[in-house]
């Protein structure tokens, strides 16, 4: 097998703690998170199952860099970039249809383009480990 660049492995690790701290402040903090950003909208339930799922992605790549093997990581790379575009896609057109306060667009904005750069440098990496 296979082991993955260190370019590879500290882009997974920038992935993972992204991953815990959006996923703790959906999972564990979700009305302060709401209060934070001044959310337009607030569904605990909702907010609890998308910081559920940033956090399980966010392990998933802890799983992947403790096995360290390309062929093992693959398919985790795929779907957290794929994952990660949906939800610029989706935040975008939020962001757009929505009525929302200064604070909440500035929030969502920044999380876009972090989001944005993330997609970039894992399709870079992938793209790299690939060749």
């Amino acid at each position: 097998m296979v082991g993955i660049s260190k370019g590879l492995k500290i882009i997974l690790y920038v992935d993972i703690v992204v991953a815990v701290y959006y996923g703790v402040l959906y999972l564990l903090l979700p009305e302060f998170y709401s209060q934070m950003n001044d959310a337009p909208t607030f569904d605990l339930h909702m907010w609890r199952l998308f910081g559920g799922t940033i956090f399980v992605l966010g392990i998933a790549g802890i799983i992947a860099l403790k096995r360290g093997e390309w062929e093992t990581m693959k398919p985790i790379m795929e779907v957290v970039v794929l994952w990660l575009i949906m939800v610029v896609l989706l935040d975008i057109i939020w962001v757009l249809s929505v009525n929302a306060s200064p604070t909440y667009i500035r929030s969502i904005s920044t999380t876009i383009i972090l989001l944005i750069v993330l997609i970039i440098a894992n399709i870079y990496f992938y793209q790299r480990e690939e060749k």
